[in-house]
């Protein structure tokens, strides 16, 4: 089978699926691999499949002019390429590929990789992908409970596809340090928190004097955390870092994972924490988040806004060594639910699904 797959980019939760889905697929079928706006490079071997730059603009001022000529590019690519199925990332790139396949027979599975619980396409977008969807086979969503979104309009159409969880060539090993390291990983946005984390672990250091806070990410280490930091008196226990490449090696360095964040969609920074195991404390932004990380086996899950019990938990992990080691090799054990071949068959499962509908035999 001929399948065309539409992304964003290489970065980010769903390229990284995207990239990892055209390598599985691309050993049986042939794979192309539409980037709408490309800016990063990929980490992987892409030589068996296809991979065609888009660069979809559609910011100018007449929006509609530029989404039909978008989704003429996107048509004309799934003509180049002979695709019989479509795989499309993300809500706005779902929306231009399902509108481009009205009117053709071929099968199309959407892929919802954020929470779309509480996060909406802005207008005209959350129009425009109500009556896109009803084109789509397939709505693919991280968790069971997303699958009510919007209203619950394609909850008959929507099947999970979990997040591949890598797994590493390192483990963490070494539990003896006297300092408890503490490491969080993300980019610099206010849906992350971090102001919220360096505030949490602010009190944690009055309780705690053998404890120290890493936080790495593109943007990181800026005047307004770096001002928040010396607020509460960490200048010598937090420390703010950019991005890294090598997150296994550097994860396994520390003892204790932390996420703060408000909104998450499968997250994946607290993944690779979990595979290299690390124990974790997180905010229970949704109840997909007690899947990964789950109270007294793992780690802590926290509701939503509960920061005493949160300072608490950190509090625990960083007085009990034991337990940062049975639970670390817990995370292990759940990350290892999630890896290439778990997620594949959960897609292919999808796959069978789109074309059982499309050819009206469900």
């Amino acid at each position: 089978m001929n399948i065309l797959i539409i992304v964003d980019d290489f970065s980010g939760g769903a390229g990284n699926v995207a990239q990892l889905l055209a390598i599985e697929l691309s050993k049986k079928h042939k794979v192309s691999l539409a980037l709408t706006n490309r800016h990063s490079k990929s980490r992987y071997n892409l030589s068996e499949i296809s991979v065609y730059d888009e660069n979809l603009n559609i910011t100018g001022k007449n929006k509609i002019a530029g989404l039909l000529s978008a989704i003429k590019r996107l048509r004309e690519r799934l003509q180049t390429v002979g695709a019989e199925f479509v795989i499309s990332f993300l809500d706005n790139n779902n929306t231009m590929a399902c509108l481009m396949l009205r009117k053709t027979n071929i099968p199309i599975i959407v892929s919802e990789r954020s929470n779309p619980l509480v996060i909406y396409p802005k207008f005209p977008w959350n129009y425009l992908r109500r009556i896109a969807y009803k084109r789509a086979d397939v709505v693919s969503v991280q968790f069971d409970i997303f699958r009510d979104f919007d209203g619950g309009r394609y909850e008959k159409k929507c099947m999970v596809t979990h997040n591949v969880i890598e797994q590493p060539s390192v483990f963490k090993t070494e539990w003896e340090k006297p300092t408890v390291s503490f490491v969080s990983m993300g980019r610099n946005a206010d849906v992350k928190r971090f102001d919220l984390m360096i505030k949490i672990f602010g009190k944690l250091l009055k309780k705690c004097s053998n404890v120290e806070l890493h936080i790495f990410g593109a943007g990181i280490d800026n005047d307004t955390l770096r001002a928040q930091v010396d607020a509460v008196g960490g200048k010598d226990s937090i420390h703010l870092h950019e991005a890294i490449s090598n997150v296994h090696e550097e994860l396994v360095q520390h003892d204790v994972y932390l996420m703060t964040s408000e909104q998450e969609g499968f997250p994946n920074a607290l993944s690779e924490a979990l595979a290299v195991g690390l124990p974790a404390v997180v905010f229970k932004c949704h109840q997909g988040i007690g899947d990964l990380v789950k109270s007294e086996e793992n780690g802590y899950c926290i509701d939503e806004g509960d920061e005493k019990n949160f300072i608490n938990a950190m509090k625990i992990l960083a007085l009990d060594k034991y337990k940062r080691q049975t639970f670390g090799q817990k995370s292990i054990s759940i990350a290892k639910r999630y890896d290439d071949q778990s997620v594949m068959q959960e897609w292919e499962a999808c796959i069978k699904k789109a074309i059982l509908n499309r050819s009206g035999r469900d």
